[in-house]
Parts: structure tokens; C-alpha cells; sequence
């Protein structure tokens, strides 16, 4: 049986054109070659990619493989009763006479057509007996193709999804990637339900991967390792430490919504049955919600970061396009089940280079170059943004529940390695500190001169797994926004000049204001002396509604916050957003 497996070939065409170029193919071929030779290296099959080949290379290389040929695609131009091979139109009788004879043997199990209007050569494909293919009833924009093409191979592959669950699970990331709608009706699945619900590809769980995986065995120590080249003071003072107060040390410095969900895939309480850090679905899970919540959080400091600049600059909003606000205004308008599988990282892109644009701009330079987060989100790389569309369908299978135990071993150590290639880059995150501003006070003595006047904040740090436990009090000569999460960049403080001031005040500190989407419900509440933060979840009647960071696997969990007056300032900020940002949206 073993031996019969490793014959089973995979064969991708890919065939470009001089005269219209399609752009991303080389990106399709790219992305696949890296999907497919996974799974290869461990002898469940051979995979082989054709570029650019003559129509009787093509030929040959489908007699040769008549007898094990499993899976078969074509990505490049096409019509009804043609293919296009370098140019040279190919009568699609012919391909599908020359995959009769695999299919009929009971081989040949998938088809797929990735070229424009290819439901001809689908449906004598099936009368030929091919019992699944996908093709398409119009023309296709050249970036949906290769988006479909990756996330259906991923599916399929990485994912052990059957056919039907592959093939609707890349349509949608597909129709975002188009400049008009489509209707969805433009792919089509071919096939009887007994040969799409099947996944083809046949699972062996090499012993190598068994034998030199072990959770964690390689997260957490390169994690650390980059901590302690950043300069992460924590990191760096626990370096002769015990493994457990240098993994406290790391998380310590990492703010909550992202060290909270980092933590449990650590080391998890040992009352709790999930075990995040073995192998299993339950790990799978958390990595997929701890990419959900960093990417969340990077999404709200870049709105935020764009919100202070059109505070500072009204004229800006005249500079914002319409298609920025409409991007803004179907986020907020969301309901909240979508959110959990929403895509932060397009948007937090998009927003990211509207605010490169503006920085062209003498009149913002200045402003916009004191903003230091921002530098550091510009200069993310592409290795980032890959794992990140490696993640994002993790976390979307996993929300679903149609990950399967099949090939366990497997995903968690890709999984893995992926997570590990998102967090690397944020480890700049180090360098900002969380803060619930929860209570300011006026301090001002009867015998004082106004000029020593200072405001008490009571700041309560959101910089570990747990949340906020640790408060301190800062002295200013001026107060920030209270009732508020913000993210500190930069502070001065200096020791006490005279006997009537504290004993440090704090000269100056720059921060940016995440609030209203990102909450500390204890402000609120005060009903406990734990900070609960919480990511904004949509607008209820009379409400809105909030979710804890530190719990969203539980799909329930959504706190409905009713407009009262001890949330109001939410209400106004909202409001506020809107009309500033989103051009008095209503």
C-alpha cells in the first residue's frame, strides 16, 4: 500500500502568455510549490510543475503518468473549447481524450480548470469520467484565479479538507481579491457527492516528522533568542534564569492581548483539560486565536494612529478616499460573528500605506515622523505577511471545527513554524507599554502655587498574561485622556526639584488612545481590581458590545455594554470617530 502511494502523482500546468501577461502565475506557482512539496518530502506523493512547456512535452509527460496521475491543474488562459499553450490555442478535446483513459481506471480523481471560462472542457471532462472538476463560467481577474488556486491546494493539502470544503472555503478569500463583483456562480464544482466529498490525496504521517517535533521545541527559544537581540530589558535580566522565569520574563513584556493567548500555549493552568501544549486540535486552536487577537490589536493601533493624525490635521479628511471610509464604516457596521474570522491584515495594511501616503505631505511630515509605531508596522516583511496568509485560514478552519485528527502531527508543526514567522517581526511591541488609564486626580495643596499643581493618574500596566495587576501613579503637570487604553511610546521623568513635589514627576509622555476598541471594562464596571480588556464587537440596540481578549475561544462570551452615563464616553467617542474619520456617518 505504501508503495502504491508513493507513485500517485500531482501535476500542475502552468502556461503563460507574451502577449497578456497574468501577473501573479509566478506567485501562484510559488505559493503551490511550497503547499505541495510539504507533503511530498514525505513520500505520499510526487509532485510535478510544468512551465512554460511545448504542447508534446505536455503530452508525453500525461502518457507517462496515465496509470497514477491523481490530480491534475491547468492555470492560464483559456475559453470554452481551448486551452492556451505558449500561445498556440489547444483544442480541449484533445487534453480530455488523453485523461479518459486515467479516469476510467479509477486514477485520475481531480480536475481543475484555474483559466477563464472553462465550463466546456469541465463538462467533457466528467462525460469522460473524471469524477470531480472545478472550472469557471467567465472571465476571472488574474489575482482571484491564483487566490482561489492557493487557498483550494492549502485546503486540500495542508488541511485534509475534502473537495466541496476546499473548493467553498477559497471562494470568498478569492472574491475579496477582485475589483468588481463576482458572482460567486463564476467557479463551479463538477461531481457527484460521493466524489467531492472525498479528499483524494491520501495521508501518511511520516516517523521523522513524529520523532523530531515537540511543541514548543523550537517556539519558545527562538521567540527568546529574538527578545534578547532586541534589547528587551526583562529578557536580557533573565537570561541565567530557569526556563519558567525566562518564558515569565518574555511574556511579562509583551502586551496582554497577545502574551495572554501566547501564555496558555506555553504553559497552561494545570487544572485546565485543553492541553494547548501537546499535540491536538485544542493547540491548533490557540495558535489560530492568538494570530486572530495579535492581528486584531495591530489593526486598532493603526486606526487609532490614523484617527490622531485627523485629530491634529482636519484637513486631512479631504485627503482620505471614499473607499478608505467605506473599508472603516463596513467594519464598524459588522455583525459580531463575522468579526471572529475577519481578516485584520489586509485592512491594517491598507491603512498602513494610506498613512505612508500622507507622509509625502510637507504639511503632515513633521507630525507623522514623531509617530514611531508606525515606522516599525512600515517596516514589516514580506516573510510576515506570508505567514500571516498562512494563519488567517487556520484560524478560520479551526473557528469552524473541520480540522480533522488526521494529520495532527503534521499541522501543529507547520502551524507552528508559521506563528513563529508572525511573531518575530512585532517583537518591536517589547517597547510600547499597554496601559489602563482608570483614575486622575488634581493635586493641589491650599498653600501651593499653581504652577506645582499635578494631575495623579492611576496607570494600571497591561503588560503580561494575567492582565492588569500592577498599577503605578504618575505625577504630571498636565493630564491624558482618562477612561481610556493607551499605548505609552515614549516618557521623560525626573526626580523631585523641591519638597512639595512627589517624589518623581513625569515630564512627558507620548502615547496613542485605542479606546473605543480597545476597552478595560474594570474603568466601567469597578466592580474588581483585575483589569478585563476587551476588543470591540459591534453596535447592539442601546448597547455595544464587547468581547474579553483573554477568553475568545468561547464564542458566547460577548459582553453587552448597555448607554448608560457610566459608558458614555464610548458613546461619544464612537460618535466622534465617525464624523471625524468616516465623514459624519450616522
Amino acid at each position: 500500500m505504501y508503495e502504491k502511494l508513493i507513485m500517485n502523482v500531482i501535476l500542475h500546468i502552468f502556461s503563460n502568455s507574451i502577449r497578456d501577461h497574468l501577473i501573479t502565475l509566478a506567485k501562484e506557482k510559488e505559493a503551490l510549490l511550497a503547499i505541495l512539496r510539504q507533503r511530498e518530502s514525505t513520500g505520499e506523493y510526487q509532485y510535478i510543475q510544468l512551465e512554460e512547456e511545448s504542447l508534446d512535452k505536455i503530452e508525453a509527460v500525461l502518457r507517462q503518468y496515465e496509470k497514477n496521475l491523481i490530480a491534475l491543474q491547468y492555470s492560464g488562459h483559456a475559453g470554452e473549447q481551448s486551452l492556451l499553450v505558449r500561445d498556440l490555442e489547444v483544442n480541449s478535446e484533445g487534453i480530455a481524450l488523453q485523461l479518459k483513459d486515467s479516469a476510467q481506471k479509477y486514477v485520475l480523481k481531480l480536475v481543475v480548470l484555474n483559466g477563464c471560462c472553462t465550463g466546456g472542457l469541465a463538462e467533457k471532462l466528467i462525460a469522460y469520467g473524471v469524477p470531480a472538476v472545478i472550472s469557471t463560467s467567465s472571465p476571472v481577474f488574474d489575482e482571484s484565479a491564483t487566490i482561489f488556486s492557493i487557498h483550494f491546494w492549502r485546503n486540500l493539502i495542508t488541511y485534509n479538507l475534502n473537495i466541496e470544503r476546499s473548493f467553498w472555503k477559497a471562494i470568498g478569500p478569492a472574491q475579496t481579491r477582485t475589483r468588481v463583483q463576482l458572482d460567486p456562480s463564476v467557479w463551479k464544482l463538477w461531481g457527484e457527492k460521493d466524489a467531492i466529498r472525498i479528499n483524494p490525496i491520501h495521508f501518511i504521517e511520516a516517523q521523522s516528522i513524529r520523532d523530531d517535533f515537540t511543541p514548543n521545541g523550537i517556539l519558545f527559544p527562538a521567540l527568546y533568542r529574538e527578545y534578547l537581540r532586541v534589547g528587551n530589558e526583562h529578557v536580557t535580566h533573565s537570561r541565567d534564569g530557569t526556563k519558567g522565569e525566562r518564558m515569565a520574563a518574555m511574556l511579562n513584556s509583551i502586551p496582554h492581548p497577545m502574551s495572554s493567548h501566547l501564555q496558555k500555549l506555553f504553559s497552561p493552568l494545570e487544572a485546565s483539560p485543553e492541553k494547548y501544549d501537546q499535540v491536538s486540535i485544542k493547540r491548533l486552536e490557540q495558535i489560530g486565536q492568538l494570530y486572530q487577537n495579535t492581528s486584531e490589536f495591530c489593526f486598532y493601533i493603526m486606526v487609532a494612529q490614523l484617527w490622531e493624525i485627523m485629530l491634529e490635521f482636519p484637513s486631512v479628511k479631504c485627503e482620505i478616499s471614499p473607499a478608505i471610509r467605506e473599508l472603516l464604516w463596513s467594519f464598524l457596521s459588522m455583525k459580531t460573528e463575522p468579526r471572529e474570522t475577519f481578516d485584520f491584515i489586509p485592512m491594517m495594511k491598507t491603512l498602513l500605506n494610506t498613512i505612508k501616503d500622507l507622509n509625502e505631505n510637507d504639511q503632515y511630515k513633521a507630525f507623522i515622523d514623531k509617530q514611531i509605531i508606525y515606522k516599525d508596522f512600515l517596516r514589516l516583511p514580506d516573510e510576515f505577511y506570508a505567514a500571516c496568509a498562512y494563519l488567517m485560514p487556520l484560524r478560520i478552519h479551526t473557528y469552524e471545527e473541520v480540522i480533522t485528527e488526521i494529520n495532527l502531527q503534521f499541522l501543529c508543526k507547520d502551524a507552528e513554524q508559521h506563528l513563529l514567522q508572525f511573531l518575530k517581526p512585532l517583537s518591536f511591541m517589547h517597547r510600547y507599554k499597554l496601559t489602563s488609564i482608570q483614575n486622575i486626580n488634581v493635586i493641589k495643596l491650599r498653600h501651593t502655587k499653581h504652577a506645582y499643581t499635578r494631575y495623579k493618574h492611576k496607570m494600571t500596566f497591561l503588560m503580561n498574561a494575567k492582565g492588569g495587576e500592577e498599577s503605578s501613579f504618575y505625577y504630571m503637570k498636565s493630564y491624558i485622556d482618562t477612561w481610556s487604553v493607551i499605548l505609552i511610546k515614549d516618557e521623560k521623568r525626573r526626580k523631585a526639584q523641591t519638597i512639595e513635589e512627589p517624589t518623581f514627576v513625569t515630564m512627558f509622555v507620548d502615547f496613542l488612545n485605542l479606546s473605543p476598541f480597545v476597552i478595560d471594562q474594570n474603568i466601567y464596571s469597578k466592580n474588581t481590581t483585575l483589569s478585563d480588556i476587551m476588543f470591540f464587537r459591534g453596535f447592539f440596540p442601546e448597547a455595544i458590545g464587547y468581547k474579553r481578549v483573554s477568553n475568545t475561544l468561547d464564542k458566547k462570551d460577548i459582553q453587552v455594554l448597555p448607554i448608560e452615563d457610566n459608558i458614555s464616553p464610548l458613546t461619544k467617542q464612537f460618535k466622534n470617530f465617525k464624523k471625524i474619520v468616516l465623514g459624519n456617518r450616522p
